[in-house]
């Protein structure tokens, strides 16, 4: 897939970052740190842009605890919609194996798997552009109202 140069600095970079015991645990340690401030630097753009498109204005106040919460929120959504989009991957690869697997013994069994696999990543979307539409912004909208705008996003 890549030609052998790329595969030795490939190979150079996991052998050296498995040279290095406690480079591991600080990569890491900063490597989630700088997630947290990211997930929460765009959740706050989101959240900005979207309060603006349904003309909220937000409470601003600060309050420790609000900012924390806040904050943490921002993460674990990242963290979520991580985990689903793996997922999606995930299923969507093992039907594409399958259905290769069975192509052989049966003809027609590629367009259903094609059809469920359609139909998962279509779930998932639906399913975080739901959470999306209705937890970041700052408004309360109807679950109704949230289920369009998530099926036609």
């Amino acid at each position: 897939m890549v030609g052998e140069g790329s595969a030795k600095v490939i190979q150079d970079i996991i052998y050296d970052s498995s040279r290095e015991k406690g480079a591991g645990f600080v990569a890491t340690i900063s490597g989630v740190l700088m997630l947290f401030f990211g997930a929460s630097a765009a959740f706050t753009h989101l959240q900005d842009a979207m309060n603006e498109i349904w003309q909220v204005k937000a409470d601003r106040s600060f309050s420790l605890r609000r900012f924390l919460r806040y904050r943490l929120l921002s993460f674990v959504m990242v963290l979520i919609a991580g985990s689903l989009l793996l997922g999606s991957l995930l299923i969507s690869a093992a039907l594409a194996a399958f259905s290769d697997f069975t192509l052989s013994y049966q003809a027609d069994i590629g367009d259903f798997l094609h059809t469920i696999d359609f139909m998962v990543s279509f779930g998932i979307m639906f399913f975080m552009f739901f959470l999306a539409f209705k937890y970041v912004p700052d408004a309360h909208i109807a679950s109704r109202d949230v289920m369009v705008g998530a099926g036609l996003t």
